[in-house]
């Protein structure tokens, strides 16, 4: 699980603890590999682009040789004309490579075919493409490949700053003519690359984690407004200043404090009063030499709202509007919102008796299935989840608004029942290193809303319960797959929203 940055799969790490001189930027020395033995793609997406990054059934971790355990990425590329075809995955980074640097990794092309080239492509900022080529590459076998700074220089003479900005890695393998009869596959495995990267700053205070995806360092703890906010750390830059600047963190372009930090001998430090509104909000600390920036360091600082504990209900309405979505429910121009609450709750107590509901998705069938092209043999799981999504919501609703006690046990029972289940994701999932699939958030929702409508009729166990199962098959499940393992690697995918 990739909590933080120093984690086995995953590894970003100091190879020394000096700097790496440069003409205009400060750097440190840089480490990065992953070997897939989580059974997640660890933010590696296909190059080019799939469709939509998070719905990708043609590229997992698996064992692309059969009957070897070992673990990699294998990516499916099925031609369906005889023309040119491409397999490649790609990861992004924020680094340089320097004179020191190299990327290592491990390839296996599985194919009938005398693939044209591999690539080692990087994605180089004002640089642009900079690959590195093997025409002719080795197929149906593991494979290893080093490629060094220099080897860079010598395919690209045209770098010649000392340095490449590198924005994302990519291996990219041609065929031509494919075969549409044969599938080509690409497996990558043991990818190790040592840089460097912008110097950050060192927090002393707060105390800080940092997800090995996301540039920006999260303090441990939240804060409430009002409360005074203490930054202190070390810079090792040779710097005479660093500004503070914090915006919304949705509202870029809204600064809503800029201030210079104060230095004592070897530590930088200031402290302010928390005055902004409840929210989420983004502060960048930036390092000066005689007005040219040096590096950059993001953090994030939360505001938690007050009162938000013991209160029911509270997702949709407090106790004042849900007297007055009652209200209206009695009014004939709701008769038929009403009527459809009463009847569907009722209609699914009836179909779906407490005792007849039981725990079987870990007998579905798993990875093997075919589910490129719709939910065909996902369908029974997905109905399964939504009957009682749907079971609890609806009686909430004809408890909670229509008084109806009937609906408010079954509900209740429903949601405590389900919530002692091991596992809602289907096993195609969970074997692919999936965490989560869209239908468990939309009943995660479903449930949440339940909890809070039902919660007078739950003792403190139920409560706990519900809790925990919220928490650990929606927000964390959805926690790991999005946010740890950055499974949407761009912006534009309709999974965002996940």
């Amino acid at each position: 699980m990739k909590k933080i940055i120093s984690v086995s799969s995953i590894m970003l790490f100091l190879f020394a603890c000096s700097t790496i001189s440069t003409t205009d930027i400060s750097l440190e020395p840089f480490g990065y590999s992953e070997d897939f033995e989580t059974n997640e793609l660890s933010a590696w997406a296909t190059y080019p682009l799939w469709q939509d990054t998070a719905f990708d059934p043609n590229m997992l971790v698996s064992t692309i040789v059969p009957g070897d355990s070992n673990l990699s990425i294998v990516l499916k590329v099925t031609p369906y004309t005889s023309v040119d075809n491409y397999a490649g995955a790609q990861k992004k980074f924020d680094i340089y490579l320097v004179s020191e640097s190299y990327i290592r990794l491990r390839y296996y092309l599985k194919t009938q075919l005398d693939p044209e080239f591999l690539k080692i492509r990087l994605a180089a900022g004002p640089d642009g493409e900079v690959d590195y080529t093997i025409s002719n590459p080795v197929t149906n076998e593991w494979t290893w490949i080093e490629v060094t700074y220099n080897d860079f220089v010598k395919q690209n003479p045209e770098l010649l700053s000392g340095k490449i900005k590198v924005n994302a890695l990519a291996v990219l393998t041609k065929f031509t003519e494919a075969d549409p009869a044969m599938p080509i596959y690409l497996g990558i495995d043991d990818v190790e690359l040592k840089g460097a990267r912008k110097v950050h700053f060192s927090f002393i205070e707060p105390e800080m984690v940092n997800l090995s995806e996301w540039e920006p360092y999260i303090p441990k703890n939240h804060y409430k407004s009002g409360e005074t906010f203490v930054l202190k750390g070390t810079w090792p830059v040779d710097m005479d200043s660093v500004t503070l600047i914090i915006t919304s963190f949705t509202e870029r372009e809204n600064t809503i404090i800029s201030k210079d930090l104060n230095r004592n001998d070897k530590e930088w430090d200031t402290e302010f009063e928390l005055t902004f509104p409840e929210g989420l909000y983004l502060a960048t600390l930036e390092a000066y030499k005689d007005s040219e920036k040096l590096s950059d360091t993001q953090f994030t600082i939360f505001i938690k709202p007050d009162n938000v504990g013991g209160n029911h209900p509270r997702l949709w309405f407090d106790e004042e509007g849900q007297n007055r979505v009652v209200s209206r429910l009695k009014s004939a121009r709701f008769q038929n919102v009403k009527d459809e609450i009463i009847s569907k709750a009722k209609a699914i107590r009836e179909e779906k008796p407490i005792d007849s509901i039981v725990y079987d998705i870990d007998q579905f069938p798993g990875a093997d299935i075919d589910c490129v092209y719709g939910l065909q043999n996902i369908r029974p799981w997905f109905e399964r989840i939504v009957s009682w999504r749907d079971g609890v919501y609806y009686n909430a609703l004809a408890y909670n608004l229509l008084g109806d006690k009937q609906a408010g046990e079954y509900g209740k029972k429903l949601l405590v029942k389900i919530s002692s289940f091991p596992c809602w994701l289907h096993p195609w999932w969970k074997e692919r290193g999936r965490h989560i699939y869209y239908p468990i958030g939309e009943m995660g929702m479903s449930l949440a809303m339940g909890y809070d409508l039902l919660y007078d009729l739950m003792d403190e166990k139920e409560k706990e319960k519900v809790r925990n199962a919220l928490r650990e098959q929606v927000v964390e499940a959805c926690h790991k797959g999005y946010v740890e393992d950055d499974l949407v690697t761009n912006n534009t995918s309709n999974w965002v929203a996940h």
